[in-house]
């Protein structure tokens, strides 16, 4: 992706078309388009309520799924179309267009960049396998999603209300034993992608993560997000798996506003 195509500050976006995906999570499509990679995030902006990160669900036209579960995604949950957003990006790395087969691991709406990777991939003519992960079956979002871009879908509960009763990992050891993929790209929480990428290590399978922390101004500068000397909004978020499992924090600690390390 050309840099040139980066907004550093906040245009307004207007919401073109709303999707609701489940009881909590909804996906905004704006007028507006960001060239953009698989990966990579944008800022939202509400004025008077916060900035965050924002996986990119599509570029042409721009679009974002969320799930409302704090004040800023329960203000932005609340708009309607017509509505204006500040949006600025893209930021961040992208998962890479290398392998011949991949398996893409997501967990709740970590699906999200996947589902954006799996669309490019099929142009590139890259088979994907997808395997969604969730609490139970009304978590699940995507699935339709990933079958559209020519995916073969997974779907593990943890409470088997729906595909297989267990864990996105055990789900992907069990296709890894049956199946031969170049590589794992995975986003989701820490503690799945931190076993998935010791597997991955295991199995000698190059394994991309989409390694995040809180984020404040997007360009590595005030190193909020940092992750063993890495920035996530800069060397990352996509980062190959070596990298954060050297660190001590990835799958141990994650740091609170004031930067303060809390435990996983």
């Amino acid at each position: 992706m050309d840099k040139k195509f980066t907004v550093k500050i906040p245009k307004a976006f207007t919401i073109s078309r709303i999707e609701v995906e489940n009881y909590r999570v909804k996906t905004f499509y704006f007028t507006e388009s960001l060239p953009s990679q698989p990966g990579q995030f944008a800022m939202v902006w509400l004025p008077g309520v916060d900035e965050k990160p924002m996986s990119i669900n599509s570029a042409f036209p721009f679009s974002i799924s969320f799930a409302a579960v704090g004040t800023f995604s329960k203000a932005l949950s609340n708009l309607n179309v017509g509505d204006k957003v500040g949006v600025s990006g893209p930021f961040g790395t992208f998962f890479p267009y290398k392998g011949k087969k991949v398996l893409l691991v997501g967990g709740g709406y970590g699906v999200v960049p996947l589902r954006f990777f799996a669309e490019e991939a099929r142009r590139k003519g890259i088979v994907c396998e997808a395997i969604i992960g969730a609490k139970n079956k009304k978590d699940i979002i995507f699935d339709k999603r990933f079958e559209k871009e020519g995916c073969k879908v997974h779907i593990a509960t943890d409470d088997g209300s729906i595909g297989f009763k267990g864990t996105a990992v055990a789900l992907a050891e069990k296709l890894l034993k049956e199946e031969k993929f170049d590589e794992i790209f995975s986003c989701g929480p820490e503690m799945m992608m931190f076993h998935l990428s010791k597997l991955g290590k295991k199995l000698k399978i190059p394994t991309y993560v989409s390694a995040e922390r809180y984020m404040k101004c997007a360009i590595g500068i005030c190193g909020a997000c940092t992750l063993g000397g890495q920035m996530c909004c800069r060397d990352g978020t996509v980062m190959v798996s070596d990298i954060p499992l050297a660190t001590e924090d990835f799958g141990k600690f994650q740091r609170d506003k004031s930067g303060k390390k809390v435990k996983y």
